[in-house]
Formats: C-alpha cells, structure tokens, sequence
C-alpha cells in the first residue's frame, strides 16, 4: 500500500516483490496493464494505475475497466468517488472496505469518445503538477 500512497497515477516499482513459486502457491491474483489497484485497509482509497502485469495482497482491490471504459477515465472517477468509499468503511481496528463498497457508488458513463477527452485533459493536467514537482 506504502508503493502508491499518495498522489502518483503509477505505480511501477514496489518494495516488495514476490517470485513465481510463492506465487503458485498463494491467493495472489495478478492484475494487468492498465487496471487500476485500490488499498482496501487502513488508509482506505488510495488507488493507482498499473503500467505493467503485477501481483498485489489482500490489503487491496484490482479493478478492470469493461471494454466500454477508458481505464484512464475510471482512475479520474474513482479517485472524485473516494470520499464515498472512505464514508462506507468497516472494521473495529481499521478502516476496511469491502466488496460490496463498491456498490455504493453510482455514477453515469459518458460515451467512451467522451470518456477519452476527459481523460487526456486531465492526463495533461497531472502531467504538469508531476513535472512542477520535479523542480521545486
């Protein structure tokens, strides 16, 4: 979770990584390019975007956008829903969201022509706050 905290879109380079064998033998589901990881325990909401095939733990949800959906769009909607997926958490020794959570999150999808300019405008804003940070 420690890997995409904060406000990067990717993440590529985790601190811990997992070999094939203790894959085989493991829960572990593997996300894929484009989709979209979300931390479901302790600091709830923190999501980002996957630029490659990675393997992820329990403390978090894989998300994959339908062939009807930009995944790029999908990242913008769920990090304007977080605030709904902090409200709904559960637990009595740290905030956990569940699957059904995500239930309680209704939104319309625009056209995925639309879905796309959406998200290259505010691609190219992010772009630019990750580069002015770069300098200061």
């Amino acid at each position: 979770m420690k890997d995409f905290n904060g406000e990067r879109r990717f993440v590529g380079k985790t601190e811990k990584a997992i070999t094939q064998a203790e894959l085989e033998n493991s829960s572990t589901k593997i996300l894929n390019k484009n989709d979209i990881i979300v931390s479901a325990r302790g600091t709830v909401g923190e999501l980002a975007i996957i630029p490659s095939d990675m393997a992820f733990n329990q403390s978090c949800y894989g998300i994959r956008a339908k062939e009807f959906v930009d995944s790029m769009f999908l990242y913008y909607l769920l990090k304007q829903s977080v605030n709904i997926l902090k409200h709904n958490t559960h637990g009595s020794v740290f905030d956990t969201i569940t699957r059904d959570t995500f239930e309680t999150i209704d939104v319309k999808i625009p056209k995925l022509e639309v879905q796309k300019k959406i998200a290259a405008l505010l691609s190219c804003l992010d772009d630019k706050i990750e580069l002015n940070y770069r300098f200061t």
